[in-house]
């Protein structure tokens, strides 16, 4: 499912499961498009922890009001 990344959303690391809030995404310093980084920050143990990490190394917990496409629904309309 595509998502775009978006500040409140929650994502976890794909390798260790941490639960993280996304609190900015990242853009390109020359074209202003996305850069493929967000900043995430999370608790541990009562100790405040705020990284930067590729997209590619997180997975979605939380995408709001998206849904995943029903690949099984005869009610498709592409046009």
């Amino acid at each position: 499912m595509y998502h775009n990344y978006e500040v409140g959303n929650i994502v976890k690391l794909k390798s260790n499961g941490q639960e993280m809030q996304i609190i900015s995404v990242c853009k390109s310093p020359f074209e202003g498009e996305l850069s493929g980084y967000i900043v995430c920050k999370w608790n541990e143990n009562g100790r405040k922890s705020k990284c930067t990490f590729h997209v590619d190394e997180v997975e979605f917990v939380n995408v709001g009001s998206a849904k995943p496409y029903d690949v099984d629904s005869n009610s498709h309309s592409y046009w």
